[in-house]
Protein backbone atom coordinates (compact mmCIF):
# COMPACT_ATOMS: atom_id res chain seq x y z
CA UNK A 1 0.00 0.00 0.00
CA UNK A 2 1.21 3.77 -0.84
CA UNK A 3 1.51 6.13 1.55
CA UNK A 4 1.51 8.85 -1.16
CA UNK A 5 -1.67 11.50 -0.65
CA UNK A 6 -4.08 11.06 -3.12
CA UNK A 7 -3.78 14.31 -4.57
CA UNK A 8 -6.84 16.04 -3.39
CA UNK A 9 -7.35 19.55 -4.53
CA UNK A 10 -10.71 20.17 -2.95
CA UNK A 11 -14.36 19.39 -2.61
CA UNK A 12 -16.32 18.55 -5.57
CA UNK A 13 -19.67 18.47 -3.75
CA UNK A 14 -21.97 18.17 -0.69
CA UNK A 15 -25.40 17.42 -0.68
CA UNK A 16 -27.43 18.85 2.32
CA UNK A 17 -30.84 17.51 2.87
CA UNK A 18 -33.42 19.95 3.51
CA UNK A 19 -37.37 19.69 3.96
CA UNK A 20 -37.55 23.37 2.84
CA UNK A 21 -35.92 23.42 -1.22
CA UNK A 22 -37.32 26.88 -0.87
CA UNK A 23 -36.19 28.32 2.57
CA UNK A 24 -32.62 26.11 1.50
CA UNK A 25 -32.76 28.64 -2.00
CA UNK A 26 -33.60 31.66 -0.22
CA UNK A 27 -30.78 31.11 2.15
CA UNK A 28 -28.18 30.50 -0.46
CA UNK A 29 -28.47 32.10 -3.50
CA UNK A 30 -30.59 35.06 -1.70
CA UNK A 31 -28.62 35.91 1.42
CA UNK A 32 -24.95 34.33 0.55
CA UNK A 33 -25.38 35.23 -3.38
CA UNK A 34 -24.84 31.44 -4.55
CA UNK A 35 -25.69 31.32 -8.37
CA UNK A 36 -27.99 28.51 -8.84
CA UNK A 37 -26.64 26.05 -11.55
CA UNK A 38 -29.16 23.39 -11.58
CA UNK A 39 -32.60 22.03 -10.56
CA UNK A 40 -33.60 18.66 -10.76
CA UNK A 41 -37.55 18.09 -10.54
CA UNK A 42 -36.83 13.63 -10.22
CA UNK A 43 -36.63 12.23 -6.69
CA UNK A 44 -38.60 14.80 -4.53
CA UNK A 45 -36.55 17.52 -6.41
CA UNK A 46 -32.98 19.14 -5.73
CA UNK A 47 -31.17 22.76 -6.49
CA UNK A 48 -27.70 23.07 -7.54
CA UNK A 49 -25.46 25.85 -6.52
CA UNK A 50 -21.55 27.08 -7.03
CA UNK A 51 -19.75 28.04 -3.58
CA UNK A 52 -16.62 29.22 -5.51
CA UNK A 53 -14.83 27.80 -8.09
CA UNK A 54 -15.45 24.38 -8.07
CA UNK A 55 -17.56 23.26 -5.35
CA UNK A 56 -21.05 22.47 -5.96
CA UNK A 57 -23.72 22.27 -3.14
CA UNK A 58 -26.96 19.99 -3.51
CA UNK A 59 -30.03 20.96 -1.33
CA UNK A 60 -32.02 17.78 -1.67
CA UNK A 61 -35.45 16.86 0.16
CA UNK A 62 -34.48 14.08 2.49
CA UNK A 63 -34.46 10.65 1.02
CA UNK A 64 -32.43 7.16 0.57
CA UNK A 65 -28.94 8.25 -0.88
CA UNK A 66 -26.45 5.70 -2.61
CA UNK A 67 -26.46 2.22 -2.02
CA UNK A 68 -29.80 2.55 1.07
CA UNK A 69 -27.39 5.67 2.76
CA UNK A 70 -28.58 8.61 5.43
CA UNK A 71 -27.09 11.83 6.25
CA UNK A 72 -26.02 12.16 9.69
CA UNK A 73 -27.92 13.74 12.30
CA UNK A 74 -25.27 16.24 11.98
CA UNK A 75 -23.84 17.66 9.30
CA UNK A 76 -21.07 20.37 9.56
CA UNK A 77 -18.97 22.47 6.36
CA UNK A 78 -17.15 25.32 6.11
CA UNK A 79 -16.47 27.91 3.20
CA UNK A 80 -13.40 29.60 2.84
CA UNK A 81 -13.53 33.33 2.28
CA UNK A 82 -10.72 36.19 1.99
CA UNK A 83 -9.75 37.06 5.39
CA UNK A 84 -10.75 40.82 4.69
CA UNK A 85 -14.37 39.94 3.60
CA UNK A 86 -15.01 38.05 6.79
CA UNK A 87 -16.40 40.45 9.01
CA UNK A 88 -18.60 41.72 6.38
CA UNK A 89 -20.28 38.42 5.42
CA UNK A 90 -21.03 37.73 9.37
CA UNK A 91 -22.40 40.85 10.03
CA UNK A 92 -24.72 40.50 6.52
CA UNK A 93 -25.69 36.43 8.23
CA UNK A 94 -26.39 38.50 11.42
CA UNK A 95 -28.51 41.40 10.26
CA UNK A 96 -30.87 39.13 7.33
CA UNK A 97 -30.68 35.65 8.48
CA UNK A 98 -34.00 34.66 10.29
CA UNK A 99 -32.69 32.18 12.45
CA UNK A 100 -30.47 32.64 15.22
CA UNK A 101 -26.79 31.61 14.09
CA UNK A 102 -24.87 29.17 15.70
CA UNK A 103 -21.28 28.25 14.87
CA UNK A 104 -19.48 31.11 13.02
CA UNK A 105 -16.28 30.78 13.40
CA UNK A 106 -13.25 32.13 11.71
CA UNK A 107 -10.65 29.43 10.52
CA UNK A 108 -6.98 30.61 9.61
CA UNK A 109 -5.75 27.78 7.39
Amino acid sequence: MSNEPVPVTGVCEIALEMADLEAGERFYAGLLGLPVVETWSDRGGAIWLMAGDQTRIGLWRPQLGLGGGRGGVHVHYAMHLPAAAYQAAVDRLRAESRQQLRGIYRCDL
